[in-house]
């Protein structure tokens, strides 16, 4: 195996375990948000709460679509890199 190619395949996983820790954080985060909307004078300080939580995992969900999209054609290049590196090898005359 090329050295190229395994730094590739490091930096791929990497890439996959970062996407796994994020997604693990935002379950985490999930598990704090409040499923009902509190608009009454009693509750009112809550309203902060839930906007805070709310703006957090908007932003997770971004990072997390960015991240996956990224090491779905990341791998998928590694992939097709790999299988031209075959071809090229195998496609050489016998001489």
């Amino acid at each position: 195996m090329d050295t190229n190619f395994s730094w590739l395949i490091v930096s791929w996983l990497a890439l996959a375990v970062t996407l796994v820790g994020l997604m693990l954080f935002r379950k985490h985060t999930s598990r704090s948000e409040d499923d009902f909307l509190h608009v009454n004078n009693a509750t009112a300080g809550m309203l902060n709460s839930q906007a805070a939580t709310a703006h957090q995992m908007n932003v997770l969900d971004r990072w997390v679509t960015i991240l996956l999209t990224a090491v779905v054609i990341y791998g998928l290049g590694i992939g097709a890199w790999s299988l031209y590196q075959v071809w090229q090898v195998n496609s050489k005359p016998i001489s």
